[in-house]
C-alpha cells in the first residue's frame, strides 16, 4: 500500500485575502429563511394559520446554523463558503416538503410523521459533518484506502444478510436494525470514492501508460486491469442480485469518470462502456425487475403497462402531478403530491416540482450545480493527486445522482429508484451526503488556504522513484497545525528538509489533470441542460417525454386518468350558485384529502340545473361543470380576484353565478308537477331569462357529491337504474317529446307566412282523414266531431282538430313546415350554458307524414325549452331571445363582476303574425281547450297538446304552452308545461286537463309577484 502524499514545505509569501466566512453566514441566513418560509406557507396554504413552534424552530435552525458555521470557522476557515449554505438551503427545502406531505398524510388518517424523523436524520448528518472536519489533512484518508474498499464491499453485501436485509419494490438494498431501516450503499459511494481516488493516484501511471495499442487504443496490463473488472464485477453483482440499476450505475459511472480524470485516457471509456452495456442490456432482457423499468420508461402512458402490476402507474402520477404544477406550481402545500407513492422519497421531485412549478424545480437543479461546480471547483484548485481525484469523485457523485433520479422521474432515462441528495426522505442518503459535504469543505480548505498559511503539497506519487523516500523521510516528522487565517507568514522548513522543485512532468501531468476535471464540468453542465430540457418538456410543454407530444388519452393534463385535475376543484372553495337571494349551492370545509365538500340546500328541486360535483365519479355535470370557470376562480373576469388573492396572501376562492331562476316560481313549479314525471320550463319573454326550470323525477345531488365513495356509488347504482331517469334533464334534453298539438302554432305561422290561409279561412273539418298513399284514417282527439264539419281556423286552433290542420300542413308543404321550423331555432345548437340538445324535424317523404308532423306527431321532436321559446317569440311581437340562466358573474365576496346582456336570437315572424297568433291563443284558453289555465286577474294565452306515444299503458304526452300578464301587450311570463305519457297520464288523457292547470299555478305565481 502506497504511502499517502504528505506536504513538503517551501517558503511562500501572499498578500491575506479573505477567507469568505462572513459570505457564508449572510447566505446561511438566506438558507436558513429559504427553508423557514417554506414551512411557514405549507402551515398557512395547509390549516390557513402560521404554525405554533415557529419562532421556536427558527430559533433552534438558527442556533444550529450558528454553530456549525462556527466550528467551520474553527476547522476549515478557508472552506469554500458556498458549499454548506447551498446544502442547508437544499436540506430545508427538503425538510419542508416532507412536512407538507405528513399534513397530507394524516388527513387520510395515516400518521407517519416522516418531517420529524429526517430532522432527527439531519441533526445526526450535522454531527457528522462536524466530526469529519476534525480530519484537518485530507491526505490522511489515504492511509485507509483499503478498509475504505472493504468497508464499501462490505456495505453493499449487507443486504444480502439474512435477517438482516430485506427487499422493497423488487430491489434488494435495504436493511433493517430494530425499527430502522437503512440503505448502505449510500456509504458505499463515499468509501468507494476514496479508494478509487487513493487507487488510481499510487497507479495511474501504470494504468495511463503501460500495455499495448490495439485499434488506437492504449489497453492496460492485465494486472491493472483487474481492479476495473472487479469493480465492473461488483456493480454487475449488485445489478443482477439486488436489481438495483440505479446504484450499479451510480457506482460504475463514478469508477470510469474517475479513473479517467486520473489517467486522460478515452480508452478506459469505451473500456468502461465495453464492459457495462452488455451486461445493461443483459439485465435489460433477462431481469424482471429491470425489464418492467425499461417497460415503464418507455411506454409509460399505454394503459396496459399504466395498469400492470409494477408497470408505469407511479411514474405516470408522478408526471401528472408535474404537469399540473406547468410553470408557476400550485403554491406550498395547494397540489397533491400524496397522490403518488413515495412522494417524500423516490419522487420528492416530482412533489417539488408539483408545488413550486418548473420555475422552482429549475431552481432546485441549479442549487445541485452550484454545489456540483463549488465541487469541482475545488479540484482544479488543489495542489495534490488525490485531493484533485476526491474532489472530483465526490462531485461527480452527486451530479450522477441526480441525473438518475431526475432524469427517472421525467423520462428521460429508465426510472432507477435513487434518493435526491439532501432533499429525499431518508437517513441513510442523508447522512451520506452530509459526509460528502464535510469532505468537500475540508478539501476546498486546503485548495483555498494561501501558500502563506500552507505548506505547498507535492504529491510523492508525482514524483520519481529515486525522489519518493526522499521527500516521506522529510514529511514524517509531525507537521504544525493548521493555523487561524492571518496575514502573518506560516513557520518555513529549512533548507535541509526541503525536497527538490517537482520536475516539469509533474506540472504538466496537473495541468492535464486539471483538463480532464474542466471535461467533467462540461459533462455535468450537459447533463444539467439534458434535465432542464425533460424538465420543460413536462411542466412546460405537458409532455409525456421528449420524444412524446401526447398520448392516446392527451396531454398530461387533459389525461382523463390524471385525478388530480378532479382533486384541484375539490381543493378549491368553489363559488356558490344563488337562485335569487338563495343559495341552491355551496362548498364547506371538510376534514379530509378533498379540503372543500360540495352541498346543495336546494336539493332535488334545483338538482337538474346545478348537477352535481362529484368525487366519487372524479366528475361534475349542470351549471358545475357549465360554468366551471367561474366557480373555480379560473375565469378571466375573476383576474382582479386572483390578483388581490397573492397581494394579501389569502386562499384563492371560486367566483359565484347568480341564476335568473326566480325561486317562487321553480317552487310553483315543482309543487305543481307534484313528483309527476314531467318538465316545466318559464321564460321572461323579453329578455330570454330563464324563470324556472324544474324535472321530475329529481334526485339529491348531496348523495353523488358524498366524499364516501360507497355512499355516492350507491346512488348513483340506484339512480341510473331507475326506469323514470331521473338523472335525466327533461327541460332540455333525454329522449325528447313529440310536441302533439302544440306544433300547430307553427303549422299556423307556416300557413300566415306562405298566405295559404289565415284564422278566418273556413276549412274542412271532417271526424276522419284518410291519410293519403295509407289507409290510416286520422280522427280527432277521441274521435269528436270538430264543429259542424266546417269551421274557420281560429275555431280548429282553440279546439285542437286534427282533421283540418293536418289538410293544412299536406297544403302548406312539407319544405315550408321544415323551413318554418328551422326559422324557430329547431336543429340549432344552444347553450344556456347548459348544452340543449337540438329539437328536430326531420324530413319526411310522403303526405301522410308531413300531415302528421303539421300536428306534431310522427317523428317530430321537441324540448320544453323549445316549446317555451316558441311561446316567448309570439310574446315579443316576434322577437325571439336568448335564453340564459346565468344573470349575473359575482366574485367571492358577491360582489358583481359581469350581468348579463339579453340578445336577440332570431326573429322568425313578424308583429302581425305574432299579433294573429297572440289572437288565436288567447281564444284557446278563453273557449277553448286550454280554459284551465285561466287564471283570475291575468289574460293568458296559450295552447294544449294531446301527442299520442304508442305506450302500452295508453297514456299521451301532454302539454301546455303559453304565455301570460296583466297587460297581455307586454306579457311577464312564456311557460311550456309537459307530462311524461304512460300509466300517469291513462286515465286523465288531455293537455287541457292535465298540463294546464300546471301552467295556471305557475304564471299565477310569476304574475302575482
Amino acid at each position: 500500500m502506497t504511502s499517502p502524499a504528505r506536504p513538503a514545505s517551501v517558503p511562500a509569501s501572499a498578500p491575506p485575502r479573505r477567507t469568505g466566512r462572513w459570505a457564508e453566514a449572510g447566505l446561511l441566513l438566506i438558507a436558513l429563511v429559504i427553508g423557514l418560509a417554506a414551512f411557514v406557507l405549507t402551515a398557512l396554504n395547509r390549516t390557513g394559520a402560521s404554525p405554533a413552534q415557529s419562532l421556536r424552530l427558527a430559533a433552534a435552525l438558527a442556533a444550529v446554523c450558528l454553530v456549525v458555521h462556527l466550528w467551520v470557522r474553527r476547522t476549515a476557515p478557508w472552506a469554500d463558503p458556498v458549499l454548506l449554505p447551498t446544502a442547508v438551503a437544499l436540506n430545508g427545502i427538503g425538510l419542508a416538503m416532507i412536512h407538507r406531505l405528513d399534513l397530507s398524510y394524516e388527513r387520510t388518517g395515516q400518521v407517519h410523521d416522516y418531517g420529524t424523523k429526517q430532522a432527527v436524520w439531519t441533526a445526526l448528518g450535522v454531527v457528522l459533518f462536524c466530526l469529519v472536519l476534525l480530519i484537518r489533512d485530507h491526505r490522511l484518508l489515504r492511509r485507509w484506502d483499503h478498509w475504505a474498499m472493504w468497508g464499501g464491499l462490505g456495505f453493499l453485501v449487507l443486504p444480502f444478510v439474512p435477517g438482516l436485509g430485506t427487499e422493497v419494490n423488487g430491489a434488494r438494498i435495504w436493511i433493517h436494525l430494530g425499527p430502522m431501516s437503512f440503505q448502505p450503499a449510500e456509504l458505499t459511494k463515499v468509501l468507494l470514492a476514496i479508494f478509487f481516488a487513493s487507487y488510481l493516484v499510487s497507479n495511474r501511471d501504470n494504468l495511463a501508460l503501460a500495455g499495448r495499442r490495439v485499434l488506437g487504443l492504449n489497453l492496460p496490463r492485465a494486472r491493472h486491469l483487474a481492479p476495473l473488472l472487479v469493480v465492473w464485477g461488483v456493480s454487475i453483482l449488485v445489478l443482477v442480485l439486488q436489481r438495483d440499476l440505479g446504484s450499479s450505475v451510480l457506482l460504475f459511472g463514478l469508477f470510469v469518470v474517475t479513473l479517467y480524470v486520473a489517467t486522460d485516457r478515452p480508452s478506459w471509456l469505451v473500456i468502461g462502456a465495453a464492459l457495462f452495456l452488455p451486461a445493461a442490456w443483459f439485465a435489460a432482457t433477462h431481469l424482471a425487475h429491470v425489464q418492467q423499468r425499461i417497460t415503464a420508461w418507455l411506454h409509460a402512458m399505454d394503459p396496459s403497462v399504466y395498469e400492470m402490476p409494477g408497470g408505469s402507474w407511479q411514474l405516470v402520477t408522478g408526471l401528472f402531478g408535474m404537469a399540473y404544477g406547468g410553470l408557476m406550481g400550485t403554491g406550498w402545500g395547494e397540489g397533491y403530491p400524496n397522490l403518488t407513492t413515495f412522494a417524500n422519497s423516490d419522487f420528492i421531485v416530482a412533489s417539488l416540482g408539483e408545488e413550486l412549478g418548473l420555475t422552482g424545480t429549475l431552481a432546485v437543479l441549479m442549487l445541485y450545480l452550484i454545489l456540483v461546480q463549488r465541487g469541482l471547483r475545488t479540484a482544479l484548485a488543489l495542489r495534490d493527486g488525490f485531493g484533485k481525484l476526491l474532489a472530483t469523485a465526490l462531485s461527480f457523485t452527486i451530479a450522477l445522482q441526480v441525473f438518475v433520479v431526475v432524469g427517472g422521474v421525467t423520462r428521460l432515462i429508465p426510472l432507477t429508484g435513487l434518493t435526491t441528495p439532501f432533499l429525499a426522505y431518508g437517513g441513510s442518503s442523508l447522512i451520506a451526503n452530509w459526509i460528502i459535504l464535510a469532505l468537500l469543505v475540508r478539501l476546498s480548505d486546503a485548495a483555498r488556504r494561501p501558500a502563506a498559511a500552507a505548506p505547498r503539497i507535492i504529491d510523492t506519487a508525482d514524483l520519481p522513484t529515486s525522489l519518493r523516500k526522499q521527500v516521506q523521510d522529510a514529511d514524517d516528522a509531525p507537521a504544525p497545525a493548521s493555523p487561524e487565517p492571518t496575514a502573518a507568514p506560516a513557520p518555513q522548513r529549512t533548507d535541509a528538509t526541503r525536497p527538490p522543485s517537482p520536475p516539469p512532468s509533474h506540472t504538466r501531468r496537473g495541468r492535464r489533470m486539471n483538463r480532464q476535471i474542466r471535461q467533467v464540468t462540461a459533462l455535468v453542465l450537459i447533463m444539467v441542460l439534458a434535465l432542464a430540457a425533460s424538465l420543460t418538456s413536462v411542466q412546460g410543454l405537458n409532455r409525456p417525454a421528449l420524444w412524446e407530444s401526447s398520448s392516446q388519452q392527451g396531454t398530461l393534463t387533459t389525461d382523463s386518468r390524471n385525478s388530480r385535475m378532479v382533486y384541484a376543484q375539490f381543493g378549491t372553495d368553489r363559488g356558490q350558485i344563488l337562485a335569487g337571494n338563495t343559495v341552491i349551492a355551496d362548498s364547506e370545509a371538510s376534514d379530509d384529502a378533498y379540503t372543500y365538500q360540495r352541498t346543495y340546500p336546494g336539493g332535488e328541486l334545483y338538482a337538474p340545473v346545478t348537477g352535481y360535483f362529484s368525487t366519487a365519479f372524479s366528475s361534475m355535470t349542470g351549471l358545475e361543470l357549465a360554468a366551471n370557470s367561474v366557480l373555480n376562480g379560473e375565469d378571466p373576469s375573476l383576474f382582479s380576484s386572483r390578483i388581490k388573492s397573492l397581494v394579501t396572501g389569502e386562499t384563492q376562492k371560486g367566483g359565484a353565478i347568480k341564476l335568473t331562476i326566480d325561486p317562487q316560481v321553480q317552487q310553483a313549479a315543482w309543487d305543481a308537477l307534484g313528483g309527476r314525471s314531467g318538465s316545466v320550463v318559464a321564460l321572461d319573454p323579453s329578455t330570454g331569462a330563464i324563470l324556472a326550470m324544474v324535472s321530475s323525477p329529481s334526485y339529491d345531488p348531496n348523495l353523488l357529491a358524498s366524499h364516501d365513495a360507497a355512499t355516492a356509488q350507491s346512488a348513483w347504482d340506484t339512480l341510473s337504474e331507475d326506469a323514470t331517469k331521473p338523472l335525466v334533464n327533461r327541460a332540455i334534453g333525454g329522449d325528447l317529446y313529440p310536441p302533439g298539438s302544440t306544433f300547430k302554432i307553427l303549422t299556423m305561422a307556416a300557413a300566415l307566412r306562405t298566405g295559404t290561409a289565415d284564422a278566418s279561412t273556413e276549412v274542412s273539418a271532417p271526424d276522419t282523414l284518410t291519410l293519403p298513399g295509407t289507409n290510416h284514417a286520422l280522427s280527432n282527439y277521441a274521435g269528436e266531431s270538430c264543429g259542424n264539419g266546417t269551421v274557420t281556423l281560429a275555431y280548429a286552433f282553440a279546439e285542437s282538430c286534427n282533421t283540418p290542420f293536418a289538410q293544412l300542413a299536406m297544403d302548406v308543404g312539407d319544405d315550408e313546415l321544415a323551413t318554418e321550423a328551422a326559422n324557430w331555432g329547431f336543429e340549432e345548437d344552444l347553450e344556456i350554458p347548459l348544452t340543449v340538445t337540438p329539437s328536430t324535424y326531420p324530413a319526411n317523404d310522403s303526405q301522410a307524414q308531413t300531415a302528421m308532423a303539421g300536428i306534431g306527431q310522427a317523428s317530430v321532436r321537441v324540448t320544453p325549452l323549445m316549446m317555451a321559446m316558441v311561446a316567448a317569440t309570439i310574446a315579443n311581437d316576434g322577437e325571439q331571445m336568448t335564453p340564459y340562466l346565468i344573470a349575473q358573474t359575482l366574485d367571492s365576496d358577491l360582489s358583481v363582476v359581469s350581468t348579463a346582456t339579453p340578445k336577440v336570437a332570431r326573429t322568425p315572424i313578424d308583429s302581425s303574425t305574432a299579433q294573429a297568433l297572440s289572437e288565436l291563443m288567447q281564444q284557446a284558453v278563453t273557449d277553448g281547450t286550454g280554459t284551465t289555465a285561466q287564471v283570475a286577474g291575468v289574460t293568458v294565452a296559450g295552447k294544449t297538446g294531446t301527442a299520442e306515444t304508442g305506450s302500452a299503458e295508453g297514456g299521451p304526452v301532454t302539454w301546455f304552452v303559453g304565455f301570460a300578464g296583466t297587460d297581455i301587450a307586454k306579457p311577464t311570463i312564456a311557460v311550456a308545461v309537459v307530462l311524461d305519457g304512460g300509466e300517469q297520464t291513462a286515465t286523465t288523457g288531455t293537455g287541457g286537463s292535465v298540463a294546464g292547470p300546471i301552467a295556471a299555478s305557475v304564471i299565477d305565481a310569476a304574475v302575482d309577484q
